[in-house]
């Protein structure tokens, strides 16, 4: 097998690949909350699910970017006006120049 080097660091890769396959040995597993994750590695690994197509992920990640734009509205925007998510970013806009 041939080895693939990723951009991404090894804890965006870990917490993203939790979201494609659960642990062989967890039979009532949980995707990994995003909740208290930190500002900066949750964007990242919001990146990381836009780049690789991880719909699981996607929607977890829009679903909290609506629960923290007024907290992080560049981000948020910057995040969603590079991927489409109009409202969203037409959300974070408003809020990034108030």
């Amino acid at each position: 097998s041939d080895t693939v080097q990723l951009e991404e660091s090894a804890d965006v890769l870990k917490i993203l690949f939790q979201f494609i396959e659960p642990p062989s040995q967890s039979r009532h597993y949980r995707q990994p909350s995003m909740v208290n994750m930190d500002a900066d590695l949750f964007f990242r690994v919001a990146e990381a699910a836009e780049k690789y197509v991880v719909y699981s992920a996607l929607s977890v990640c829009i679903t909290r970017m609506e629960q923290c734009v007024a907290k992080k509205p560049l981000e948020v925007l910057n995040h969603t006006v590079l991927h489409g998510y109009v409202g969203l970013a037409d959300k974070a806009a408003e809020l990034s120049v108030s």
